[in-house]
């Protein structure tokens, strides 16, 4: 039988509230890093996606999209707003 003796204490297997605290300091950088990577690559895909709606706008068309069209009445006053280039380009986007 093992006996103990006073002021001994076993090893402990475990983080302290400090090492812990340090290892969530030093992942949390690389975690935002992933995630600002993935946002940048999103606006990428994005970009090009407008950019290929476009494209394929203009070999439909022959012209790129207008920036806005609207009705006018007979008088000549403008109906309020109809649609914009970004309305022209929808469905343009991927050709199959």
């Amino acid at each position: 039988m093992k006996t103990r003796h006073p002021g001994f204490r076993p090893p402990r297997s475990g983080f302290t509230l400090i090492e812990l605290l340090v290892l969530i300091g030093l992942l949390l950088p690389a975690v935002q890093q992933a995630r600002e990577a993935a946002r940048r690559a999103t606006c990428v895909n994005n970009l090009k996606q407008i950019g290929l709606a476009l494209q394929n706008y203009h070999d439909a068309h022959n012209t790129f999209p207008p920036g806005y069209v609207s009705s006018f009445d007979a008088v000549g006053n403008d109906q309020g707003p109809e649609w914009g280039w970004g309305a022209m380009i929808l469905g343009q986007g991927q050709r199959v």
